[in-house]
């Protein structure tokens, strides 16, 4: 990346913390966007955040989905524990714990500070799932 281009990244960084300290959320989105969309994952990340809460733009929890994945599988390590907290709490799509573990299992093995909530996220989706199947049992032996 060339330092010009370098420097406008760091410019739009700033100007998006900025927009969010001055609660403009939506100049906020329209900066993370613009980043988003020339492939930086973290910004990916934060757009999917801005979706999931409905922070500056309609709340969308497909659209939080996409971005959460599309900066997962960029390596953005935030995003692959929100992409597995969807599929847990069934946020954007049909839940699916397996498809959770699936997303928070590694996250949670890296030992990365920033991961303790994967690790957290997956003991829920083990009790949820757990619970699940005790109901099922129940049901079934009524």
């Amino acid at each position: 990346m060339s330092k010009e281009r370098n420097a406008l990244t760091r410019k739009d960084w700033a100007d998006a913390r900025s927009a969010h300290e001055r609660g403009e959320y939506e100049m906020e989105a329209l900066l993370y966007r613009k980043l988003a969309e020339e492939g930086n994952p973290r910004a990916q990340a934060f757009l999917g955040v801005m979706y999931d809460k409905g922070r500056g733009v309609a709340q969308d929890f497909g659209e939080a989905l996409k971005w959460f994945r599309t900066a997962a599988e960029a390596g953005e390590p935030r995003a692959v524990c929100n992409v597995g907290s969807m599929y847990d709490r069934g946020r954007g799509v049909v839940q699916d714990y397996a498809e959770a573990l699936h997303w928070l299992e590694p996250a949670a093995r890296t030992g990365n500070a920033e991961n303790h909530r994967a690790e957290n996220n997956r003991a829920d989706q083990h009790f949820n799932q757990r619970d699940k199947t005790v109901a099922e049992g129940l049901q079934r032996n009524r």
